[in-house]
């Protein structure tokens, strides 16, 4: 079992004006970049765990998600190669991706307990 506490949302800042262009949750990013994977239907038995991890990422700010060392298995390679092959862009631009990789960082260094 894996854990880590959902953050507060980013505020992301458009490079060229300085300005705040909105703010971007840890649950839109997964829903955007890592839970519309097509790997979640291969094997179809995936689904089980695309279903729990859904659940994990509603959670509000400051609670903690639990994966399943299955569900978290199937996620770590989704984030670290992402799909070339998806219709949509499968990271934002650059300069974006940059203010919102700690959300990958979240994931990927999650604990073993609850700290």
């Amino acid at each position: 079992m894996k854990y880590a506490k959902v953050p507060e949302p980013i505020i992301l800042i458009d490079p060229n004006t300085k300005q705040s262009i909105g703010t971007y949750s840890l649950e839109q990013y997964a829903t955007m970049f890592w839970l519309n994977s097509p790997r979640w239907q291969t094997p179809l038995t995936n689904m089980a765990s695309l279903v729990k991890l859904v659940a994990e990422f509603k959670k509000a700010t400051g609670e903690w998600m639990s994966f399943e060392d299955a569900d978290y298995n199937i996620l770590v390679p989704i984030i670290k190669e992402p799909d070339m092959e998806q219709s949509k862009p499968n990271l934002p631009k650059p300069l974006l991706y940059i203010q919102l990789k700690s959300y990958e960082e979240l994931i990927l260094n999650a604990s073993a307990t609850k700290e």
